[in-house]
């Protein structure tokens, strides 16, 4: 079925509710304290055979409550005596919440006993629970019974729109929606922005992602500590291939608190490696050590470090525990849609070997597509900003065991800026899947993929 035949199919139903629950109102004036008392009424267009022993019904009822419509199949077995058919309306009006929303989630089937209808009539019967009143509206036919009917309540899913946002994020369109009220109490101001044809995800997410990040880093405030000696600074040095490599296993909870407001907690695992290569003079080593190398009896360090230039490869492998805390701003109309996502994140040293925090912003702009019944599929292009801050500190010792070097060093990424593209796979409400790559300007490459569970 077609959008635009969807839409015709629901303004027709709509329009048929509405002229004979007027009608109705005009025959029974009564109904209209009923109504006011309601949390909700459903009308029905309804077919009904009798044959005998057995019969049955069908029909396609409009729901209202708040609103808010949803569109429903009923069904119903009739068993007992009987004989005849008829065309018609049934009026269901609802004084449990509860029982509404067991229409909406199919679960709800209603007991009549004792039915019987004859010619063009009305007649209202009563829920043996109290909490619902029907009324029959015979148009057409006549029929006489008299046993049990079971009828069944589903709600109509081509012809409903869907409850929740098909895309991970608040989205309107140009129709107006078709869609039951909102079930839970997150975000705040939700039933404002569902009432303005938003539609929205399910509150509450759940995700693993997988992070892998190769730059390279600005290496400043180095300090050396000699043979067990406390570090202290060291400037004459010079710095090569300063790159860091780190994959990171990632879980984040989150919530949308308000519509176009999400937040997330996260925490992760690190592993990867700390390469640079750092180039010591040894006379400028021992000038900033203020060693005597004239002296009668010289230090140790002289006969190591004079006249010589060492190379220090640092690889340092970590593995740090992360953890964090991001907020996204993000809208859609009409399935484009734009993301401004900030987060802040903190690496807990694991036996004192590196320590920092990084920042990231990384707003997006892209467009779903709809694949049916395989969801939506989302493109987006955008920029990412990356402030990464680490203080690094290790040992290194000569084979010998003569020479031990303590280090100290702050890290800081060369390249803030670079540019971000990849999708979202939004494969039904509840599951997604998400792959995105860091790059193409600057010394940094990044790919982060995740699967998120929404519920």
């Amino acid at each position: 079925m077609s959008d635009q035949q969807k839409q015709a199919s629901q303004q027709q139903i709509k329009l048929h509710t509405n002229e004979k629950l007027k009608l109705l109102l005009t025959k029974h004036p009564e109904l209209n304290d009923k109504l006011a008392q309601a949390k909700g009424y459903m009308l029905c267009q309804t077919q009904r055979l009798m044959l005998v022993a057995i019969g049955g019904q069908n029909g396609l009822c409009l729901l209202h409550q708040n609103n808010r419509d949803a569109i429903v199949d009923l069904t119903s077995v009739n068993v007992g005596l009987g004989l005849g058919s008829t065309q018609g309306d049934r009026l269901l009006i609802f004084y449990s919440q509860q029982l509404i929303d067991s229409v909406l989630n199919g679960d709800l089937s209603v007991q009549l006993a004792s039915v019987s209808t004859s010619g063009q009539q009305s007649e209202l019967s009563k829920h043996p629970d109290e909490q619902i009143d029907i009324i029959n509206i015979n148009e057409d036919g006549a029929i006489a019974s008299v046993g049990v009917e079971m009828v069944s309540l589903k709600v109509n899913k081509q012809l409903t729109d869907e409850q929740f946002a098909q895309i991970s994020l608040p989205n309107k369109s140009r129709s107006q929606s078709t869609v039951s009220p909102w079930p839970y109490k997150l975000p705040f101001l939700a039933d404002d922005v569902i009432n303005k044809g938003y539609k929205l995800p399910k509150p509450y997410g759940f995700s693993v992602n997988l992070v892998s990040v190769e730059q390279q880093m600005n290496l400043t405030e180095l300090q050396v500590g000699f043979n067990g000696d406390e570090p202290v600074p060291f400037e004459f040095v010079d710095f090569y291939n300063p790159i860091t490599d780190l994959k990171t296993t990632q879980l984040k909870a989150d919530m949308w608190l308000f519509p176009f407001m999400n937040v997330y907690a996260m925490l992760g695992k690190v592993e990867g490696d700390i390469n640079m290569d750092v180039l010591l003079d040894g006379n400028m080593m021992l000038q900033h050590l203020d060693k005597n190398c004239d002296a009668l009896i010289t230090p140790i360090s002289c006969r190591l470090l004079a006249d010589k230039q060492f190379t220090l490869p640092i690889r340092a492998n970590v593995s740090p525990i992360t953890y964090g805390l991001g907020t996204i701003l993000a809208g859609a109309w009409q399935d484009w849609f734009v993301t401004l996502p900030f987060n802040i994140t903190w690496s807990k040293p694991e036996h004192s070997l590196i320590d920092g925090r990084s920042f990231t912003f990384t707003p997006r702009v892209g467009k779903a597509l709809n694949l049916k019944e395989l969801g939506r599929f989302s493109l987006f292009i955008g920029g990412n900003y990356l402030d990464s801050e680490n203080r690094v500190q290790g040992q290194l010792r000569s084979a010998d065991g003569d020479f031990i070097l303590d280090y100290k060093i702050h890290q800081r990424n060369t390249e803030r800026w670079n540019i971000v593209t990849g999708f979202n796979w939004d494969i039904s409400t509840q599951l997604s899947w998400n792959l995105e790559y860091n790059g193409y300007i600057g010394s940094r490459d990044a790919v982060i993929s995740g699967l998120t569970l929404r519920f």
